[in-house]
């Protein structure tokens, strides 16, 4: 280097001799920059996720279904009808039957009950079909179990009926009387004493009053949600929109500039050394921003890297399927962005002049 300035190729040698010259500083802002970095990314996967996943579970649990029980009957072909509109994932109707007793279980009476097909996918919590009127007996997990009805096994009904056990379905997500149930699907045509609804956003007064207006010629029809209000008391969509967490990425950048502003004023007599030599601002900006991509932008990486390998083994998912870290890592590279603009120009040479003549006069 000369009077004139630095050559380019120079300033990462000499910004990596300035690193090496105060292994205390560097060692502090690296070590609180991945402290920092692990804190921001766990806290704002943590806040996001478990809003998420009580989402999830009320939505496994039933949070969009709506029950319609009339005295009257509901017409089967209507309520299958409405699982095809905007906004409802699917529909279904049921109409209860008499209770029969097995002979491989003796004194032990079993429901039976009538169903559309789109019951089931309601009940079971899955999109689609999943039985047609000529898939047989349906059977829940539960009856299986308790009388060792399997598929394509025959339960014989007292009386001489036959029931041919068609398929085994978990219908105990949303219902735990059904899954007890022996059940036969059957077309979507007749009278049904109830019609299921599951809308794509959990249950509110508006879509009970869709519902309740749907069968309004219905005798005594009324709508009403499958899990009670108490349940779904957290309002997730706020809580994102309102977390603490959510602008920890303004807080790690203000966090981690102030301590390289601290840093920057003890070396006021290092920068005004270098400006006598002829560093022009630029310079000291380049020299800065090198430094600041070692003792930042690599702990944050590495932070990053154990806060997101520790939540990906924690709950066995993978990155891209995982929101909350999305939005975690995201709100972190905004935060170090703004580091890495702000922090050089807090390393410029401002208000240095008395330092500068002291050492112009030495």
């Amino acid at each position: 280097m000369n009077k004139a300035g630095w050559r380019l190729q120079g300033l990462p040698v000499e910004a990596w001799r300035r690193l090496r010259s105060a292994p205390t500083r560097t060692i502090s802002l690296s070590v609180a920059t991945f402290l920092a970095t692990v804190a921001l990314v766990t806290a704002e996967a943590s806040s996001v996720g478990d809003a998420l996943t009580f989402r999830a579970e009320s939505r496994q649990a039933g949070s969009g279904v709506a029950v319609i029980e009339a005295l009257g009957a509901i017409d089967a072909q209507r309520c299958a009808a409405i699982g095809d509109e905007s906004g409802i994932v699917g529909s279904g109707a049921l109409a209860t039957g008499t209770a029969v007793e097995l002979r491989s279980a003796p004194g032990i009476l079993v429901q039976t009950a009538d169903v559309t097909s789109g019951l089931l996918s309601v009940w079971t919590a899955t999109r689609g079909r999943t039985g047609s009127a000529d898939v047989g007996w349906v059977v829940g997990s539960s009856l299986r179990t308790e009388l060792g009805l399997n598929r394509g096994g025959v339960a014989q009904v007292r009386g001489g009926q036959r029931a041919v056990i068609g398929t085994v379905l978990p219908l105990g997500v949303r219902t735990t009387r059904a899954d007890r149930w022996l059940i036969s699907v059957v077309a979507p045509t007749g009278a049904m004493d109830e019609c299921w609804v599951e809308f794509m956003s959990p249950v509110g007064p508006t879509e009970l009053e869709y519902l309740t207006a749907a069968f309004a010629d219905v005798h005594e029809a009324s709508a009403r949600p499958l899990l009670r209000a108490n349940l779904l008391s957290r309002d997730t969509s706020q809580e994102i929109r309102g977390r603490l967490s959510r602008n920890g990425w303004a807080a790690f950048a203000i966090v981690i500039c102030l301590l390289h502003l601290v840093a920057g004023r003890a070396r006021r007599r290092e920068r005004a050394l270098y400006t006598v030599l002829g560093t022009s601002r630029i310079e000291h900006f380049l020299m800065s921003q090198i430094e600041v991509v070692a003792v930042v932008i690599v702990p944050a990486i590495v932070g990053c890297f154990a806060a997101t390998t520790r939540w990906l083994l924690v709950d066995d998912v993978a990155l891209a399927g995982s929101l909350p870290l999305r939005v975690a890592i995201t709100h972190m590279a905004v935060g170090v962005a703004c580091v890495v603009i702000v922090a050089p120009i807090l390393a410029l040479p401002v208000r240095i002049d008395r330092l500068y003549q002291e050492l112009r006069s030495e």
